[in-house]
């Protein structure tokens, strides 16, 4: 296994700590037909993680409808609690006075069975979030809780622009952050400025969406060819060496849903290296082919749900953009026919856009699928 050596910006040197390279994200576990987490399945992918020498685990309070917490805390209970680091994050968006803030938080110590995080984040940090949190004064409190041994490192989770985050990393000193960060998004978001602006402020940092919620997994068939090697490397592999050979990097987060993508990441791990000056112009190629392909950026990270349409917006815009890329009408209306509610339902309340942390203009994507499967073409 891969690991990376965590330095405190403050010189703690009780704060250093060596974390695997891939980090287990708790946002994607295999789940049941009613959408509930599959326990057995998920604690099979915790243990070989564990196993493997996987140390670094992330959760945070919507995740799995609130269950992702819960679910760590059994996964991971017969293993010792210094044997592995803990992360969880604090939701913002539901902070509206600075006494809410210890509710959160001892809710998810007992959602977690835990006395302390090893690894603490502001969840979803924008300019305007960080600049409200701090006229409530949530930063200071939560300081306090890292003062009294509740929260080991405080940081930050982040998407907005390179702007935003330079005033986030002025107005506090963090002990890191954790960004988008492939090389997709490397000029596309400008995830290079991202990269470069906390080495500058010198904040570690964690990537998250490495492989851009499967798009840089299923990448167009020009793609693919472009990534063929006799070494039998996978396509996800690069988009994970890319992320893991950041500059400042001490962690790269993956949502692994089965064994498939949790041992082709364990296999990079333990034989990595980082990308070389000629994989990068490859990779830049790939970005360019998706790019043209016209495919939405979306995640699946769900913060989206709860459409008052009933549509389902990440399944559905998977669909746009398997459509985008196959320009198969045919197989688009067969598998439209399937959902509970079709494009042609949404309403364009933008519930959706106001919390997407891609901006995608998700009214606009519904409307053009139901151009495509309403009417004859």
């Amino acid at each position: 296994m891969k690991y990376f050596d965590y330095r405190s910006p403050d010189g703690d040197i009780a704060k250093n700590a060596r974390v695997s390279a891939v980090g287990f994200g708790g946002m994607r576990f295999p789940v049941n037909e009613d959408k509930s987490i599959n326990y057995d399945a998920a604690k099979a992918l915790i243990d070989r993680a564990y196993e493997a020498g996987i140390n670094y685990y992330d959760t945070a309070y919507p995740y799995h409808g609130g269950k992702s917490e819960g679910f760590f805390a059994e996964a991971l209970a017969e293993y010792p609690r210094e044997s592995y680091y803990l992360a969880d994050k604090l939701p913002l968006w539901l902070v509206e006075d600075v006494s809410e803030v210890r509710k959160f938080f001892n809710e998810q110590l007992e959602r977690c069975k835990t006395d302390y995080f090893d690894f603490y984040l502001c969840h979803a940090f924008t300019q305007a979030r960080f600049e409200k949190m701090t006229e409530l004064g949530v930063i200071d409190e939560l300081e306090k809780l890292k003062a009294e041994g509740k929260i080991k490192r405080l940081g930050f989770s982040f998407h907005d622009t390179p702007v935003a985050l330079e005033a986030i990393l002025k107005g506090h000193k963090w002990d890191f952050g954790q960004i988008q960060y492939n090389y997709l998004d490397y000029t596309m978001q400008d995830a290079k400025r991202l990269e470069e602006l906390l080495n500058e402020y010198n904040v570690p940092f964690l990537i998250m969406e490495p492989v851009r919620g499967g798009a840089l997994v299923n990448v167009p068939e020009a793609g693919k060819k472009l990534l063929e090697n006799e070494e039998g490397r996978s396509v996800p592999s690069y988009a994970m060496r890319f992320a893991m050979s950041a500059s400042g990097v001490f962690c790269v987060l993956s949502g692994m849903k089965d064994f498939d993508a949790l041992n082709d990441n364990i296999k990079t791990c333990e034989s990595f290296r980082e990308v070389s000056a000629e994989e990068r112009v490859t990779l830049q190629k790939v970005a360019d082919i998706i790019i043209s392909a016209r495919l939405l950026p979306c995640t699946e990270c769900r913060y989206c749900e709860g459409c008052p349409a009933g549509i389902a917006i990440p399944e559905t815009l998977k669909l746009y953009n398997t459509y985008m890329t196959t320009e198969d009408k045919g197989a688009l209306r067969a598998s439209v026919d399937k959902l509970a509610a079709r494009p042609v339902a949404c309403i364009a309340c933008g519930a959706c856009t106001s919390v997407c942390p891609q901006h995608i203009d998700i009214p606009e994507a519904m409307k053009t699928l139901a151009k495509l499967t309403e009417k004859k073409q």
